[in-house]
């Protein structure tokens, strides 16, 4: 960003300033404002400073002060402003010649101009630069400014900062899973933000500003490779971007930090409207998705004009996700940001809709290509990646989802959603070790209702093994049983997942088999006996 010595010395708080010698460097760029008064402080300076000065330690000293000035223009610094009447009564003529040799800015301040004062005038016409630039800008966009399109005003920004730095920028919107950058450059836009934020070389982090996590990422194993200047951009407690700007030879200075933390707070707030207007949004999924659910539409011509102000391609087939978490101390609805930061981050935006039925539940409209809504395994993984990153959001949380079979109308969309409950339902009980099962996978027993396990009907269901209870070994009977069907009546496949003798087995299966009078050689009856105990669990909970 930076300002330059021309341009501080048109501006108004140093009019009353003179430019004693050096005219033509009056282009140097001011990248900060440095006071100088004891004897080897300017060994410490490294480029573009606005030095300040009292001359105290030059009265006596000319070559020293000819030192100085030599080694503040082999590093670049903009120029020295000395206050003549203080120390110093007359700058030597030598210096003066020296400084319109090498084209360095010898100025001379006012006796009674403070310190602070200087300071803060030449960083307010630099930040203002910037904030002016912004405004003209907006102003030419302003029929832009109705729009919540992250797109247009993300490029916005970045065309602005790239006006200001000199430097390619980039911004990856982890929330959509895209990336921009100014100018627009195909193979920035390839690349994944993971790739710069923690690449796989070995690398150097410099923290530039530990507040906003500003961080200059150096490549260790490649010295030609560019560095990074990297930033994130949180909303609330979501890492919803990262902006980055891609370093030269010419590293970002003290003022283009400034502009770094102005772009920071624009996007921030452009990252705050979409999603306060995707939260507007989320509310009238929610209540969408409860009346189509629930049967609260009269016609299927209602269902496909609040289908198509929600953008849903009514043309395409859709399967319901469920998805629940029984912790009733969390409630999904404090979480519908990470929820949906998730969710667009393994979904397609244009391809889900997803809304909160309950406090515990939710649940996800997936509209895809017809291989993919048949092929489980795809969606499975899908799911499976979202759950896995939604727990690591919602500490002590643990979710089970359902997949429902697709429909080819969204007027149906209750059938897929109800087989996705019951795949959570019955599947739980079939596949305890499982928190995600399809409506297919429960194959035969999606004929079973949970209703039936409800009360006196279940118990008759248990009345063939109900002389195992009674025991006081009852317990390791049940378990025996149930791991010696699974096993395929194999003792010794039993015994090994029991971590027992093959003969502790025999005994227990033909104990079994004498209080309860079963026929194990019958294939119906282990069946029968295999569904019964798979389902002993429901007796607990009704």
């Amino acid at each position: 960003m930076g300002v330059t010595v021309r341009e501080v010395m048109a501006s108004k708080f140093f009019k009353k300033c003179d430019l004693i010698a050096g005219a033509g460097g009056l282009d140097r760029e001011i990248q900060a404002v440095a006071l100088f008064d004891a004897p080897d402080g300017y060994l410490w300076f490294k480029g573009k400073e606005f030095v300040l000065t009292t001359g105290y330690l030059f009265q006596q000293h000319e070559g020293l002060f000819r030192d100085v000035v030599l080694f503040l223009s082999e590093k670049n610094s903009a120029g020295i402003a000395i206050k003549v009447d203080r120390f110093l009564k007359e700058i030597p003529q030598d210096i003066i010649n020296l400084c319109n040799e090498i084209n360095f800015p010898l100025i001379s301040l006012p006796y009674e101009t403070a310190w602070i004062d200087a300071i803060n005038a030449v960083n307010s016409l630099a930040m203002n630069k910037y904030i002016i630039r912004i405004n003209e800008h907006q102003y030419k966009r302003k029929k832009n400014t109705s729009t919540y399109s992250l797109a247009k005003k993300a490029n916005e920004v970045l065309e602005i900062l790239h006006h200001e730095l000199g430097k390619h920028i980039l911004l990856f919107d982890i929330l959509e899973d895209k990336a921009y950058s100014f100018p627009n450059i195909p193979r920035y836009k390839e690349l994944h933000y993971q790739d710069l934020i923690d690449p796989v070389f070995s690398y150097q982090k410099e923290i530039i500003c530990e507040h906003l996590k500003i961080y200059r990422i150096k490549n260790l194993e490649d010295k030609q490779e560019e560095t990074w200047v990297t930033m994130p951009i949180v909303v609330g407690d979501i890492e919803a971007g990262y902006l980055l700007v891609k370093e030269d030879d010419k590293k970002i200075d003290y003022y283009n930090i400034f502009s770094l933390r102005l772009a920071f707070t624009l996007l921030v707030y452009i990252y705050e409207q979409v999603y306060y207007m995707n939260s507007i949004d989320g509310k009238f999924q929610d209540e969408f998705l409860q009346e189509i659910i629930y049967g609260e539409y009269k016609s299927n011509e209602k269902i496909y004009k609040r289908a198509n102000s929600l953008k849903l391609n009514i043309a395409k087939s859709y399967l319901a996700i469920c998805i629940q978490q029984d912790d009733e101390s969390i409630q999904l609805d404090k979480y519908r940001e990470k929820i949906a930061h998730r969710i667009y981050q393994v979904f397609s935006k244009d391809k889900v809709l997803f809304g909160l039925l309950e406090e515990n539940r939710m649940v996800i409209l997936y509209a895809a290509h017809q291989r993919i809504l048949k092929n489980n395994a795809d969606i499975k993984q899908i799911c499976q990646e979202f759950i896995l990153n939604l727990q690591k959001d919602i500490l002590n949380s643990r979710f089970r989802c359902g997949i429902g079979q697709s429909i080819e109308s969204i007027v149906n969309i209750k059938k897929s959603y109800m087989e996705s409950i019951k795949a959570i339902e019955i599947g739980t009980y079939i596949y305890p070790e499982k928190n995600l099962i399809t409506y297919k996978e429960l194959g035969p027993f999606r004929l079973i209702r949970r209703e039936s396990f409800q009360g006196e009907d279940f118990k008759e269901m248990t009345e063939d093994i109900a002389p195992l209870l009674e025991q006081d070994d009852g317990e390791d009977l049940l378990l025996t049983l149930k791991t010696y069907l699974e096993s395929e009546s194999n003792y010794n496949l039993a015994a090994r997942r029991l971590f027992i003798h093959s003969n502790t087995v025999r005994y227990r299966i033909e104990k079994i088999q004498q209080l309860c009078d079963l026929n194990l050689n019958d294939a119906t009856e282990r069946l029968k006996l295999e569904i019964t105990l798979k389902f002993m669990k429901f007796m607990k909970h009704t």
